[in-house]
Parts: structure tokens; C-alpha cells; sequence
């Protein structure tokens, strides 16, 4: 029986290096697919052609970009007709084997090369090289190439409507998303924030500029900004407290809420982003009893037969992050009201 504990670990591991869940949902996806196929292909009586139905949409599930539309199905449509064209091809030259030998080696440079036009297209091409060899591994006649060529085609489009259906894509709400969990992680101080960031911005590259105005878009990349920078605000503040902790200790002064009150206003902004009521706490009040307190700190180490006047300035120091990252997040939450506002219209 597996431990909580472990099972607790690979959920936070799937959720590092899947923030978006694109796994799982082509993994949900390729199940639907194959299901319906196979539903398909018995309901016909066409157990000869089951098999290559239940593959096919096995393959074109997982090459599923789960993308906007009219890029899901330029893509996807692409892939299928070149599908089927080695479906028939490959079939089709079973019946002469060494023919067959012959166009291997090139299938294969030509299925591989497609590694230097990214990933997602690499991994087509790695289908597309394996599927052609079991086509002629097959041995089948003209008559069965041309079954098993439309048979590829209709999973196809039946991946492509189950993939338009089931999972459309929103990329307003995949932008909008990655900023929540960005904040999410820095309100947990989890270790995974850069990685969010580097994918944010590839989302930004990808949607901003042609499914915004200029106003919305302005916001988004001013909040992109803003994350970058509160997060590296925190990693500066975490080292400039444990620091501060070598001379004075921290628990005992006003200044261990200063935390607390910063997860409280990273809890308003991802309230604000997912249109739940928030109310965007003034930092004034806050700041006046934490230079309070380093007035108290100041005065304790004066008294102090030697005083360490390096842990006042290191209190000092802390209190100035603290100052600039709450400023900071008040600006993050005026573009959120901007981002929250144009996206509820």
C-alpha cells in the first residue's frame, strides 16, 4: 500500500512539472479517443480493423497540441492526412518488400529531422517513423491498405472533434491561470516559482499579443514583470532574515507578522484575479509599527555594553525589501483590477 506521505510528495512532483495538467488531460483525452474507436469499430462489426483504430487514435491523442482552435486543427488535420498517407503507402508496399526496405532509412531521416522544428513536432515524426514500419510489417493487400488508410483518417477527425469538444482551449483564462498559481507559489514560498515564470512566459510569447487589446496586454505584462521581481524580492528577504536571526531573535519582534500580512495581500491579489470579493489591505499603518519596532531594536542595542550595530542594519534592510515588496504588490493589485475588469466584460 503506497503512504500518504509519498503520494502527498508526486502530487506536489506532477504539479511541478506539469503546472497546467497537460498530461493528465492528454492522458484523459487519448482514453475518450480509443473508447470511442473501439465503441466505433465493434458496433460495425470490423474486428480486422479494431486494432488500427484503437492505435490510431492512441497516436493522434498524443500528439494532440491542446492548443486554440485554428492551430489544433491545422496541426492536427496535417498529421492526419500525413497518417494516412503512410498508412497506405506502407500497406501498399508490404506486398514488395524490398521496395519497402528502401524507403525505411528515409522515412525514418525525414520523421527524425523533425526534432530541429520542436519538440511537439518531434514527437509526431517518432510516431509517424514507428507506425510506418508496423504498416509494412503488416502484410496486407491493396484492398486492406485502403481500410486501414480511411481508418486512419476517420480516428483523426474523431481525435480532433473529441479534442475540440472535451478540452477547448481559453487562452485568456490559461494567462490568467498562470498568474494565480505564480502567487500561489510565492504565497507558499515554494520552490517551483521560477519554473512557473519561465512558462508564463512562454504563454505571454504565445497568446498576449493576439488575443488582447492593448490595455489588457499592458496590464499582463506589467503583472509579469511584477512577478518576476516579488519573487526575487522574497528570496532576498528569506536571506537577509536568516541573517538578522544570527543577532537578534526574530520571533520576538513586530517584525515576525511581517510575513503573515505579506501572505495577506498575495491572498487578495489571487482573490482579485478569480473575482472572488478582496479588499487590497493600506501597508501605511503596517509600516509605521514596524519602524516602531526597529526604534525599539535600535534602542535595546545601544544599551547594550558592545553593541552589534550590524543586526540594526540588518533589521533596517529587511524592513526596506519589506517596504518595496508591499508597495510593489499594491501596484501588482491595481493591474489586476485592470486584467479583472476587461476579462468580465
Amino acid at each position: 500500500m503506497i503512504e500518504p506521505d509519498k503520494l502527498f510528495h508526486l502530487a506536489k512532483y506532477i504539479n511541478t512539472i506539469d503546472p497546467e495538467y497537460r498530461i493528465l488531460r492528454v492522458a484523459i483525452l487519448a482514453a475518450i479517443c480509443v473508447l470511442i474507436s473501439i465503441g466505433i469499430f465493434q458496433w460495425l462489426h470490423q474486428p480486422t480493423l479494431l486494432g488500427w483504430a484503437a492505435f490510431a487514435a492512441l497516436a493522434f491523442s498524443q500528439i494532440d497540441t491542446l492548443e486554440i482552435p485554428r492551430k489544433r486543427i491545422l496541426y492536427s488535420g496535417s498529421i492526419t492526412l500525413i497518417f494516412t498517407a503512410l498508412a497506405w503507402i506502407g500497406i501498399y508496399l508490404s506486398s514488395y518488400p524490398l521496395w519497402f526496405l528502401l524507403t525505411i532509412p528515409v522515412v525514418v531521416f525525414v520523421c527524425g529531422y523533425t526534432i530541429a522544428f520542436g519538440n511537439r513536432y518531434f514527437n509526431a515524426g517518432a510516431w509517424a517513423a514507428f507506425l510506418y514500419v508496423a504498416f509494412g510489417s503488416s502484410l496486407g493487400n491493396h484492398f486492406f491498405a485502403w481500410h486501414v488508410a480511411l481508418t486512419f483518417l476517420g480516428a483523426g477527425i474523431l481525435c480532433i472533434i473529441t479534442s475540440l469538444l472535451f478540452f477547448p482551449e481559453k487562452p485568456i483564462k490559461r494567462l490568467n491561470n498562470s498568474c494565480i498559481r505564480i502567487l500561489e507559489s510565492c504565497y507558499l514560498n515554494a520552490p517551483h516559482t521560477e519554473a512557473l515564470l519561465t512558462l508564463q512566459n512562454t504563454l505571454f510569447q504565445t497568446y498576449l499579443n493576439t488575443h488582447t487589446d492593448e490595455l489588457t496586454r499592458t496590464a499582463y505584462y506589467q503583472f509579469h514583470k511584477g512577478l518576476h521581481q516579488v519573487y526575487l524580492l522574497q528570496k532576498q528577504m528569506q536571506s537577509i532574515q536568516a541573517q538578522a536571526m544570527q543577532h537578534i531573535c526574530f520571533e520576538e519582534t513586530k517584525l515576525a507578522t511581517v510575513p503573515t500580512h505579506t501572505q495577506q495581500l498575495i491572498r487578495a491579489l489571487i482573490n482579485i484575479l478569480q473575482y472572488k470579493p478582496a479588499h487590497f489591505q493600506e501597508t501605511n499603518i503596517f509600516v509605521k509599527q514596524y519602524r516602531e519596532a526597529i526604534k525599539v531594536i535600535q534602542i535595546q542595542t545601544c544599551q547594550q555594553q558592545n553593541p552589534d550595530l550590524s543586526a540594526i542594519l540588518d533589521y533596517s534592510d529587511y524592513l526596506y525589501h519589506t517596504i518595496q515588496l508591499w508597495d510593489l504588490l499594491a501596484f501588482l493589485a491595481s493591474q489586476a483590477k485592470i486584467i479583472r475588469q476587461k476579462d468580465s466584460v
